[in-house]
């Protein structure tokens, strides 16, 4: 009967993880595509050339955090940009039927700037959080 119940338990923890996997590859996708549009809005905008001059530039960055995805902008000052910047991740999150966290921060500093201990004590100037929907 113990070796009945430990294999349930063990097959119920691999579809857990399984399903964490999955949930986290899709996170991470989406994070690499949100980033890629916002690359597109700063190239025509004539920020950067280029996706990899974007990524050249380090002026976004994306991670995984638990239930979705955190975004990064550094140095970019032009209102018109944030403001589209934030329209796109606004639009993203309610495409996607709010079922993935989102949130971005925006830093005045560039990333190079921010390197080190000092990203931990400076603030970003705009942090959006956007959390999913039951």
């Amino acid at each position: 009967m113990k070796y009945h119940l430990l294999k349930i338990a063990i097959a119920c923890c691999l579809i857990v993880f399984n399903v964490e996997m999955c949930f986290a590859a899709i996170v991470n996708n989406y994070g690499q595509e949100i980033t890629g549009m916002a690359h597109k809005i700063l190239m025509g905008r004539n920020l950067c050339s280029s996706y990899s001059d974007c990524s050249n530039k380090k002026l976004v960055f994306f991670s995984r955090k638990k239930g979705g995805t955190h975004l990064e902008v550094y140095g970019i000052e032009n209102k018109d940009v944030l403001l589209e910047l934030i329209s796109l991740v606004i639009s993203e999150y309610y495409s996607r039927n709010r079922e993935i966290d989102i949130d971005i921060a925006f830093y005045e500093e560039s990333h190079e700037n921010m390197m080190g201990f000092k990203k931990f004590y400076i603030d970003p100037f705009i942090k959006i959080d956007l959390k999913r929907g039951e």
